[in-house]
């Protein structure tokens, strides 16, 4: 991949300024509906990467989903070395530049679908329904490209969806697991696409306080000169 000099593409400027604002959202999301108007934006909006954005609306492929993913968590559970990685990565130094915070972590588990990473110290109050949709981003190809392409699509879907006041948060466990993700194209989607990421999205919920920032490693840590 090259950098150049120039404009930046139409639209991309603008989707630009929720990058300081996105955050992975762990808790319980608020009970509204998410528009359809933005559903149609976001599905839009991953086609100039070549991929696709399924919204799980049908009650039973939602169900389907839910069992996918919570399937993905109990398999991954029995792999060896998971647990120990999981709390590695979990579990930072104060000053360390990666992993995910306890301030970013709940105290406890909040949706069924959500990864069960160890204790933290966000709060989270139950509201009497999450209003939040599911959202699975496939690319025709599975080769490094449509990766690329992927998280392309998925950064798009993210901000598209911060800088509409939305809340988000990626899940990839079924996509970890051959045969969930497997399970996931057949019986969910009816697809013969790859699915590359689950992305729940919702309207932010009644939990006060806005999530701390992740830390990031230093440019110079990812990026080869």
């Amino acid at each position: 991949m090259q950098v150049h000099t120039g404009p930046a593409e139409s639209g991309l400027a603008e989707l630009s300024r929720a990058i300081e604002e996105r955050r992975s959202d762990r808790r319980p999301f608020g009970a509204a509906p998410v528009p359809a108007s933005t559903i149609a934006r976001l599905v839009a909006g991953v086609t100039r990467y070549g991929a696709t954005l399924h919204p799980v609306i049908d009650p039973g492929a939602r169900r389907r989903l839910d069992e996918v993913l919570a399937d993905a968590g109990a398999r991954q559970r029995f792999v060896p070395g998971y647990a120990a990685e999981l709390t590695i990565w979990s579990h930072r130094w104060t000053a360390a530049r990666d992993g995910v915070p306890a301030a970013a972590r709940t105290v406890h588990a909040t949706h069924p679908d959500l990864r069960a990473f160890p204790r933290g110290a966000l709060a989270a109050a139950r509201p009497p329904h999450d209003g939040s949709i599911l959202l699975v981003l496939t690319t025709v190809g599975d080769e490094v490209l449509d990766h690329l392409l992927a998280g392309e699509a998925a950064s798009a879907v993210l901000l598209t969806a911060t800088d509409q006041g939305l809340a988000t948060t990626p899940l990839s466990q079924s996509q970890e697991v051959p045969a969930t993700r497997a399970r996931l194209a057949s019986s969910v989607l009816h697809s013969p696409d790859h699915p590359q990421l689950v992305i729940r999205v919702g309207h932010p919920g009644p939990d006060p306080g806005r999530i701390g920032r992740t830390p990031r490693r230093t440019l110079d840590a990812v990026l080869l000169h």
